[in-house]
């Protein structure tokens, strides 16, 4: 009873935060919206007057349109159960399907986007390392302040050898395709975690909206390929979790045939490590997985000290002490592997150490350009080239500026919240995650552009796509809202909260804690925003009273 009011009492306090945020950002994005610049080099924005009347009208407009649809029987039909109670792809979400994939074709034809910034550095590394010259890996050398991006080199390198240098179509191509695959994640998370014919039909139906993470396609870099990896090892976690439990109770009533639930967390310890080699941010992702195992883990022991099937509680407490041995070793062990190799092929006896974490930090305390709170100012490897590349005297330095930062806010409480409180709307309250910003920046660098490029960077495709992102962004966080009051009404019910669903909202919340501390970019939330996708959906559900009789099925009550 103790762990259960423990593990309780941690998802309670974790909805509270995440329920504070959403109202928060629900509150600004009612007051204001997020512009970014146009036909600048930094990521500079403005906060612009919201038009409430119109924002409020297509907000109920669309309430209303969802929920009149979903009253309807003949769309109920579209989305059925089997008889096993699986989900099979219904006519909703293959049209879904089918409508990321013409918009993503659309946009890599009007675009024609190119790599810039950081990327464009490193397709001349990665031209550079298929000749064999591996001096970006000295220390005054990209790689040498940035050496986690040398899994997007790999990839890189492996795709030269298949379409040739500087091929960005073939890069926009696997964005498409990663997105898509994203999409169907998220689609079976909400079907796995929720066990709600309806959550999963609204989970289609704002799939529609969700441009600001389609937008991505044209952005030649590693997000939208970490992002899939990532998505899909939560869903074989989901996957695992609720298995165990299905394949348990199978066991005791003597059936068989189930697929071994080990092996969905095998697989999720695969995508992870492959997620965290492209894009070090998975690493929120492996902990929250790691949170939820250990709760598990608490749970099938307090179970079988208690005598109740202990032999099955204490197999399979052990059994979740070696998946979360292996989501570690399978994660770094990867990364270090590769670190490895390049190491050895640059003549290194291991790989730099990079501009140290601590300026990071210290930059996430900072007002950058123009007054952005905590956004990228070059400190971090301002700070290590000030210091000679010597690690250990950037990482003091850094340090020194912690310090002096923390002293000025303590000077001043009022000037601290202000602070973070910029510095968390200018991140969650932009309804483009930075989509349309490096939209215009991919297509401004590009060549032969074809006039409906421009309309849709510069002209009205820009600005009616930008209000489509702004009113759905204020949906998503109203369902947000919605699902954080139903699972306070849930716990103290004590009707159910699965370990799945807990693992999203304990991802959510860390994502917000860490970028409140981290270097601040709207882009980077887009991994956490897409996961209140299924809460949002959850929520609208829960309002629209279409759960029905599938509420609190295959859930574990905490």
């Amino acid at each position: 009873m103790a762990a259960r009011k423990l593990i309780s009492f941690i998802i309670a306090f974790s909805t509270f935060i995440l329920l504070a945020g959403a109202v928060l950002v629900l509150a600004a994005s009612l007051q204001m919206t997020i512009v970014f610049r146009q036909n600048v080099q930094n990521d500079l924005f403005d906060y612009v007057p919201e038009n409430l009347p119109v924002l409020l009208a297509l907000m109920a407009a669309s309430l209303l349109g969802m929920f009149f649809l979903y009253r309807s029987r003949r769309f109920r039909l579209l989305c059925s159960w089997r008889d096993n109670g699986r989900f099979r792809i219904g006519k909703i979400l293959e049209g879904l399907l089918v409508f990321v994939l013409l918009y993503g074709l659309f946009l890599i034809y009007a675009i024609r986007g190119v790599a810039t910034n950081d990327a464009l550095q490193l397709n001349g590394i990665i031209g550079e390392f298929m000749q064999g010259n591996y001096s970006a890996l000295n220390d005054a050398g990209y790689l040498g302040s940035y050496p986690f991006q040398i899994g997007y080199v790999m990839i890189g390198q492996i795709l030269y050898r298949i379409a040739g240098p500087g091929n960005f179509l073939v890069y926009q191509i696997l964005n498409l395709i990663s997105i898509i695959l994203t999409v169907y994640c998220l689609y079976r998370i909400t079907a796995v975690v929720f066990h709600s014919e309806a959550a999963a039909e609204l989970m289609t139906v704002l799939g529609f909206g969700a441009l600001f993470y389609y937008t991505y396609t044209t952005f030649v870099y590693n997000d939208v390929w970490s992002i899939f990896l990532q998505t899909a090892a939560m869903y074989m976690q989901a996957v695992y979790l609720t298995e165990k439990q299905a394949s348990t109770a199978h066991a005791a009533e003597g059936k068989t045939g189930r697929c071994p639930a080990f092996l969905y967390e095998i697989a999720a310890a695969v995508l992870i490590a492959l997620g965290y080699l492209l894009k070090s941010n998975c690493l929120i992702a492996l902990i929250a997985m790691i949170i939820v195992l250990l709760f598990s883990i608490l749970r099938d022991l307090v179970s079988g000290m208690a005598g109740n099937g202990k032999r099955a509680d204490l197999r399979a407490a052990l059994q979740k002490t070696l998946m979360i041995v292996l989501l570690i070793v399978m994660t770094f062990g990867c990364s270090r592997l590769v670190n490895a190799h390049y190491a050895a092929a640059a003549g290194l006896e291991a790989m730099p150490k990079g501009v140290p974490t601590t300026s990071y930090l210290a930059m996430g305390m900072m007002e950058g350009e123009e007054g952005k709170a905590g956004w990228y100012n070059g400190f971090n490897v301002g700070v290590y080239r000030d210091h000679q590349y010597d690690w250990d005297a950037a990482n003091a330095a850094s340090i020194e500026q912690i310090r002096s930062r923390f002293a000025d806010f303590m000077s001043s409480k009022r000037r601290m919240v202000r602070f973070y409180c910029d510095k968390f709307i200018s991140q969650w309250g932009d309804g483009t995650c930075v989509s349309l910003r490096e939209q215009e920046l991919t297509g401004r660098h590009a060549e032969n552009q074809p006039a409906v490029g421009s309309w849709l960077t510069f002209g009205t495709g820009y600005r009616i796509i930008g209000w489509v992102m702004n009113v759905y962004h204020s949906l998503i966080y109203l369902g947000v809202v919605i699902y954080c009051f139903d699972l306070f009404r849930r716990l103290r019910a004590l009707a159910g909260v699965s370990e799945a669903e807990a693992m999203l909202v304990i991802f959510i919340i860390g994502g917000m804690l860490f970028h409140e501390l981290w270097e601040a970019s709207g882009r980077y939330v887009i991994r956490y925003y897409l996961m209140m996708l299924p809460l949002a959906a959850y929520g609208y559900s829960a309002v629209f009273g279409l759960t029905g009789r599938h509420r609190g099925e295959n859930r574990k009550a905490y």
